[in-house]
């Protein structure tokens, strides 16, 4: 039975193995297995937990098989964007599973009104993972051309893809096409 929950620390160590399994065909993530210790997925759960960001796992029979975050950008004036990753083991895929870890981080995202953008980047040839994110309202923002350089030497583009959880207030430095008419009568 697949369950989704919180992260924890003690996820580190089986959440990187599934990552450098993942990394390990090219084209789906583009970091190299090498590049993956548990200490770094050990981080990205810390921020997670202390920076306002999210970090749940998915547990197939009490084995963790799958995991998804949300963390916010650094800077102040784009700490209401977060990124998106997530990563299912590849035994895994094909089960429902990266849905399951979709909703529930979605549904999170929601719930923190800090959250008013949610980003992410997928490789243009991964187009199981491009549908999902497509299905849950994601919409492509850019294409970033010849972004990774894959073992062999060639390239693959990502795809910069964005979500909002909420309606986002205008933009107020570029002016409506209201502000132009009213402008436009003013002179």
């Amino acid at each position: 039975m697949v369950r989704i929950r919180a992260g924890r620390l003690a996820d580190a160590a089986a959440a990187a193995r599934i990552e450098r399994s993942v990394s390990a065909v090219p084209g789906l993530l583009v970091a190299l297995p090498s590049e993956l210790p548990a200490a770094y997925e050990r981080r990205l759960i810390a921020l997670a937990q202390a920076q306002n960001g999210v970090y749940v796992v998915a547990e197939d029979d009490g084995k963790l098989v799958g995991f998804a975050s949300l963390r916010p950008m650094d800077l102040r004036a784009t700490e209401h964007v977060y990124r998106l990753s997530i990563v299912l083991a590849l035994t895994h895929v094909g089960r429902g599973i990266g849905k399951r870890l979709m909703k529930d981080l979605l549904a999170r995202a929601k719930r923190m009104r800090r959250i008013l953008k949610v980003e992410l980047l997928v490789r243009a040839s991964n187009l199981r993972a491009r549908r999902l994110y497509e299905r849950f309202g994601f919409r492509i923002e850019g294409r970033l051309r010849h972004r990774v350089r894959l073992p062999g030497g060639s390239f693959v583009d990502d795809i910069s893809m964005a979500w909002f959880p909420r309606k986002v207030p205008a933009n107020r430095l570029v002016p409506t096409r209201e502000e132009r008419r009213a402008a436009g009568r003013g002179r």
